[in-house]
């Protein structure tokens, strides 16, 4: 199934205009809790963003080394359109 949202302006929005969500006060209580208790994963110390890896535009590589073994390197495919 997909996540669908419907929003309903109680105003007109004029073009250009930003349009602001307030998830409200027990979702900021629960983000601070969250931040204020998170830690950094096991293995975070050798993760290397998929931005990174697009950027420089690694090789997709099918090994064991366990440098590999986290999802994004499989980000680093090139798109379907340069558009």
């Amino acid at each position: 199934s997909k996540l669908m949202f419907d929003f309903i302006a109680t105003r007109d929005i004029e073009a250009g205009e930003e349009i602001f969500i307030d998830y409200g006060v027990e979702w900021e209580n629960a983000w601070k809790e969250h931040t204020e208790q998170w830690e950094k994963p096991y293995g975070a110390d050798t993760f290397i963003p998929a931005s990174v890896m697009n950027s420089e535009k690694w090789d997709i590589l099918l090994s064991d080394d366990p440098a590999l073994l986290h999802h994004s390197y499989l980000c680093q495919l090139e798109p379907f359109s340069p558009e």
